[in-house]
This record gives structure tokens, C-alpha cells and sequence, in this order.
């Protein structure tokens, strides 16, 4: 997967199952070996319980890459305190 033609396809996609879908997808598969295109994917997540779970997902892998620019590559995307919460709890960052 290129990163940066999978976050210029599904940043042009109207809101929607459809696209809520390609983002979980893109996170996950891009998180493997490019975190930080899938920490900037995750801003395009508008649902908050599918939000929540990949920044738990995203936050696992950050803790072993690089806590603390983990914390940098998500804080920009984070809508919630709630979502602040979980990603602080996972790199320990508080």
C-alpha cells in the first residue's frame, strides 16, 4: 500500500460507511510500517467508537516504536478527552 496515495484517495471521500471503512482499513494495514500516515489517517475517522479502538491499536505499536512521538504524530487528530485519555494510557505519556 503507498501511504500517501491511500490518504489522498480516502481524504477526497465524502462522509459515509464507505469511507469510515477504507480509513479502519488504511490505519490498520499502514500502521505496520508507516505509523505516522496512520496516525494522520486517523483524523479521518468520524466514528467515535471505531476512533477510540485505532487509537488503542495505534498506541500499542507507538509504545514500542517511539512513545513519545507517538504522542506528537496523534495529539494533532485527538477530538475528545476521552480519546486523549486512551492515547495517554497507552504510551504512558501523563
Amino acid at each position: 500500500m503507498d501511504p500517501a496515495a491511500a490518504e489522498t484517495f480516502v481524504t477526497t471521500l465524502p462522509a459515509g460507511p464507505i469511507k469510515e471503512a477504507l480509513v479502519q482499513r488504511s490505519v490498520r494495514a499502514l500502521q505496520t510500517f508507516d505509523l505516522d500516515a496512520a496516525s494522520r489517517l486517523l483524523g479521518e475517522s468520524a466514528d467515535p467508537g471505531s476512533r477510540l479502538q485505532l487509537i488503542e491499536e495505534l498506541t500499542k505499536t507507538w509504545s514500542r516504536v517511539d512513545p513519545r512521538k507517538g504522542a506528537a504524530a496523534l495529539g494533532p487528530h485527538l477530538r475528545s478527552a476521552e480519546e486523549r485519555k486512551r492515547m495517554e494510557a497507552g504510551l504512558n505519556t501523563r
